[in-house]
């Protein structure tokens, strides 16, 4: 038992316990200690297949493994979740190999001849595949894509470059998605089914309290949500409809439970870029112009497209969409919800990872950066300013999957 009363605790300004059990009993470390074992082989030959106009075309292919092995293992501290502010933390153990086979080559089709001063391709692929493995639950899973990248370069002018893009990507879920292990934690969560405080109004003989549903924040769609599952959105967690005058709050302590997840679908993305860099001439516009002065403006259009993207959900995300989203407890993080049989409080919120099925991002981004050098006595001095600017046209998250 700790002593708060003990002497020691109020002498002088900061005190300290009566015995060096009683600090040993409240204050400890803690630690994890995390082994990353990576190994990487690869080999890849390259040269040149042939010449065009503008150049050689240089090519290269090649083959690479690489192998991590992640062991992190919590203290009882960490493993428990003992130390104030931290969750339980039970660590992640797992191996991946990831096999890689990926080719690229270069054609430098125009330069030097009027109205192309450059015009380049470069085409590259590749080939992907990777297994993982849980050493928690020794379940493995395997995931493989392919991808390529076409990128244009076009200088008409000395002064203006052209360029453009598209290309996809391919990321299989990583180690902690999946080899996290499995553990529960004791988190705030909110409990819709449970009137909010502002809904319950003293009677006119102020006698009693009385259901309001016009001070209610919760629509139709929650209200018949928590029906749906047994519970009733004006009685639970109050006795003012049977006369009493005890109330929980919304917030309420449950466990929430995670881990790396099985079954992850691989991230895959589709982008498009195009846009154009221009350098201001300044010797050639402007008469006695020494080059001290350099301006660049450069314009990127950009549409991006990624499906079926790895998140970590909150439990407070998972119990928002369940009773907000749709009615007659048809989204899928209902399943995740558990209720206590007796109580019909919120007893366990199963997370983890899932993939969001769309996401999508389109816009133009804009750079202008400007240099001036110049003399200030006998310094030489290089100023410059930088302006980047976004414009997004579109940034959207889709969940669909059931």
């Amino acid at each position: 038992s700790i002593n708060l009363f003990a002497p020691s605790l109020y002498n002088g300004i900061l005190g300290d316990f009566a015995t060096q059990a009683e600090r040993d009993y409240l204050f400890d470390n803690r630690t994890f200690r995390t082994d990353i074992v990576q190994d990487v082989t690869s080999a890849f030959v390259s040269g040149y297949l042939g010449e065009l106009p503008a150049g050689d075309i240089g090519f290269v292919f090649g083959l690479e493994k690489n192998k991590m092995d992640l062991e992190s293992i919590p203290d009882n501290v960490a493993d428990e979740g003992l130390l104030f502010g931290y969750e339980a933390d039970g660590g992640a153990r797992g191996t991946s190999v990831m096999k890689e086979a990926f080719a690229e080559i270069g054609l430098p089709l125009l330069a030097g001849v009027r109205f192309a001063e450059e015009l380049t391709a470069e085409v590259s692929m590749r080939h992907t595949e990777t297994t993982s493995y849980n050493k928690w639950t020794e379940v493995e899973q395997v995931a493989h894509g392919k991808t390529f990248a076409v990128k244009m370069s076009y200088r008409p002018v000395s002064d203006l470059l052209i360029r453009a893009t598209k290309g996809t990507s391919f990321r299989a879920p990583n180690l902690r998605e999946t080899a996290l292990r499995a553990e529960e934690n004791f988190t705030s969560a909110i409990d819709y089914c449970i009137a909010p405080s502002r809904a319950w109004r003293l009677n006119t003989d102020k006698t009693a309290y009385v259901y309001d549903r016009t001070l209610d924040y919760r629509d139709d769609v929650v209200i018949g949500n928590c029906e749906a599952q047994g519970v009733d959105p004006q009685a639970l967690g109050n006795t003012f409809k049977d006369g009493g005058t005890t109330y929980i709050n919304q917030r309420i302590s449950v466990s929430g439970i995670t881990g790396g997840a099985v079954g992850l679908d691989t991230e895959t993305s589709d982008s498009i870029t195009w846009g154009f860099v221009y350098d201001i001439p300044y010797t050639s516009l402007f008469k006695g112009s020494d080059g001290s002065t350099s301006t660049s403006i450069g314009l990127t259009r950009y549409d991006i497209s990624i499906e079926n993207s790895i998140v970590e959900l909150s439990s407070g995300y998972i119990i928002y969409d369940c009773y907000f989203a749709k009615a007659n407890l048809q989204s899928t993080f209902c399943n995740n919800i558990t209720r206590n049989t007796d109580t019909g409080y919120l007893e366990t919120v199963t997370g983890g990872f899932v993939n969001r099925d769309q996401e999508a991002a389109n816009g133009v981004d804009v750079n202008i950066l400007h240099e001036y050098s110049f003399q200030f006595g006998n310094l030489y001095v290089d100023a410059g300013l930088d302006i980047v600017a976004n414009f997004p046209k579109e940034r959207s998250l889709l969940y669909t999957n059931d």
